[in-house]
């Protein structure tokens, strides 16, 4: 097969393809008219389990507690079975930027979701495997993303 060949084989893959992805938004297009599904609420979520102060629904409490004035949840702590220690304090400097009132304090505030996300890969390692490369051929890559501390 020569390079044009594939080439053209190439082309007419993607066009199949096209082809067929416009069809099927023709046939939703097509598609007799649907009311959207109703909104599901669930009310505020503001009742605490009483083992580990998570927030739940009402709806979520267990079914052996639904007429008991202390709501039982099983799906935070399990009754009380699970016990995790509380996540430590924040840095200082941190503390400081979320409690602050002052313009650098309330601009952290308004980005911090930006921030988070141009910080998040900065602390990943990358262990590289070549045992993926064992015959002959086009070089395969193997990489397993971990934490600095595994």
């Amino acid at each position: 097969m020569s390079v044009t060949q594939d080439a053209t084989s190439g082309q007419r893959s993607h066009r199949t393809q096209t082809i067929r992805l416009a069809t099927e938004l023709f046939m939703v297009a097509r598609r007799p008219y649907e009311d959207p599904p109703l909104r599901h609420d669930l009310g505020p979520m503001n009742v605490l389990c009483h083992h580990c102060r998570a927030l739940h629904w009402n709806a979520e409490r267990t079914v052996e507690s639904t007429r008991s004035s202390t709501p039982q949840f099983g799906t935070c702590c399990n009754h009380g079975k699970v016990n995790l220690p509380a996540p430590p304090a924040p840095p200082q400097v941190l503390h400081n930027l979320l409690q602050g009132s002052d313009a650098q304090c309330t601009e952290f505030r308004t980005n911090i979701r930006a921030y988070n996300m141009a910080l998040a890969f900065t602390s990943l390692g990358v262990k590289s495997s070549l045992d993926v490369n064992q015959g002959f051929g086009g070089s395969a890559w193997c990489k397993q993303v971990t934490t600095p501390d595994s």
